[in-house]
């Protein structure tokens, strides 16, 4: 599998890379080069940020997501034969031999164990696994922490023993500290809880300028239960390499940079308001401490970010990307369901999805199914169309105002478990939006309008 480096060789041989001479302050300043040059076209851009040697690299994945990752129609297919397989795993094997050749056929699509990688090359512990020696931004004077965007946490669960993978972001607090954002309705906050529980200490590592696929697999809306290593592995139709750090912890053997530490279950700080995927500054919600041991990274290692910006970054790329993975999911549960898209300008907050019109009147049965899936952590709301680009807001705006029926067509779910992103509350409401088509509605007969009309002249406030 193609790693990152070798995915920057290639962008830059075929003419996708622009270098940036000159120093940039990594505050402020690179990151509106990275926003000027999305804006412009669909290069990547590597700079020199002012004070490090590690170049600077964004827009890897800007509109080039079939060049990088490969084509995403023949990804959906792929993958939405593994879960067909997946879900179908039969009680009983031997009335089933199609599935278990099928099993055996993703059996080669497991990640290996790599003996060696050249992120092993460069290992700095102690006092020279020094964070703030990364060139993490800031996007704004607003932000109170340097924040590394877009990489992926590793966390190993002793008492799951289990790997658990998830894009996010993180806040440089000092040389050893990092504060991840774990989404209040992660798994993996749910498994740092139960070590809680268990007094157990969870092996962590930050994974930067992972391998694409793995990227890709690891971005929401993701499904829930599904192995990132193993839809990696499907999504680059090869085996993933990883490699170990010791503790049972496993990162990718093509990435640039992991800091490798623990997280301490119940050790948290308030997250420094840093900026979101919709353009807004938040802050304060406890979150998970990374209190680093290790720096792993290779011999010249490059330093990728992305851009928070709600629609021309490589986050907002991979979100658009990551919903063809989750459309191939839900229609294995609901084959109703035609497509499924998720904003990024809405931080993950909505879900759009597309079902058959033959099937518009099990809208609300398929809207509460989708709700339940968890396909990304801070969903809010569903809303379903039919018949609509779900990726053309012209059409889905309208599809609300001319089919939504405030009374009829919304459904408040209050008492649902919140997410950190706008609640301090741990109870909160979520939306279910039927925005598909009606029948036509039995209109009352003329002469009760007409009468309805002079009821309310005779009152003299309606002229």
């Amino acid at each position: 599998m193609v790693g990152f480096s070798e995915t920057l060789a290639a962008l830059r041989l075929l003419g996708h890379m622009v270098d940036v001479d000159e120093e940039v302050d990594r505050d402020y300043e690179a990151p509106q080069v990275f926003l000027k040059a999305a804006l412009r076209g669909s290069y990547a851009v590597s700079l020199k940020p002012r004070g490090s040697d590690m170049p600077l690299v964004s827009n890897v994945y800007w509109r080039k997501i079939n060049e990088v990752v490969g084509r995403m129609d023949e990804i959906y297919e792929k993958v939405e034969d593994a879960f067909t397989v997946l879900r179908k795993l039969p009680r009983d094997s031997l009335q089933h031999l199609d599935v278990m050749t099928s099993l055996a056929s993703l059996s080669g699509s497991l990640p290996r164990v790599a003996e060696n990688s050249p992120l092993l090359s460069r290992i700095a512990s102690g006092y020279d696994a020094d964070l703030t020696s990364l060139p993490a931004i800031r996007h704004v004077a607003e932000e109170e922490a340097p924040v590394v965007v877009n990489p992926i946490l590793m966390v190993y669960s002793p008492p799951r023993r289990e790997l658990y993978v998830e894009a996010c972001k993180a806040a440089v607090i000092d040389e050893k500290t990092l504060v991840v954002h774990v989404p209040r309705r992660s798994q993996l906050r749910s498994a740092i809880e139960e070590a809680l529980r268990s007094k157990a200490t969870l092996p962590a590592a930050l994974v930067v300028g992972a391998d694409p696929p793995l990227q890709l697999a690891a971005t929401p809306p993701s499904p829930a239960g599904v192995n990132r290593l193993l839809l990696a592995s499907l999504i680059g139709q090869e085996r993933l390499a990883i490699v170990g750090l010791g503790d049972k912890l496993y990162v990718p053997a093509g990435a640039e940079i992991a800091v490798k530490g623990y997280i301490e279950p119940g050790d948290t700080l308030p997250e420094p308001r840093i900026l979101s995927e919709d353009g807004s500054l938040r802050g304060g919600e406890p979150m998970p401490v990374l209190h680093v041991e290790k720096l792993y990274m290779r011999q010249e290692p490059v330093f990728y970010t992305s851009i928070m910006d709600p629609r021309s970054s490589d986050a907002a790329e991979l979100m658009r990307a990551a919903s063809t993975l989750a459309r191939a999911y839900v229609h294995t549960i609901f084959p109703a369901v035609d497509d499924v898209y998720v904003p990024p300008e809405a931080a993950g907050r909505v879900v759009y999805a597309s079902i058959s019109p033959s099937e518009r009147r099990r809208a609300r049965e398929i809207g509460l199914g989708l709700l339940s899936l968890g396909l990304t952590p801070h969903v809010e709301a569903v809303i379903l169309f039919s018949g609509v680009d779900l990726r053309d807001p012209h059409a889905t705006l309208n599809a609300v105002w001319s089919n939504v029926d405030l009374e009829r067509d919304v459904l408040e779910l209050r008492g649902m478990p919140s997410s950190e992103l706008f609640h301090r509350e741990e109870e909160a409401t979520r939306i279910l939006v039927d925005a598909t088509p009606k029948e036509q509605r039995p209109a009352p007969p003329p002469q009760a309008a007409e009468k309805a009309e002079e009821v309310l002249r005779r009152t003299g406030l309606f002229g």
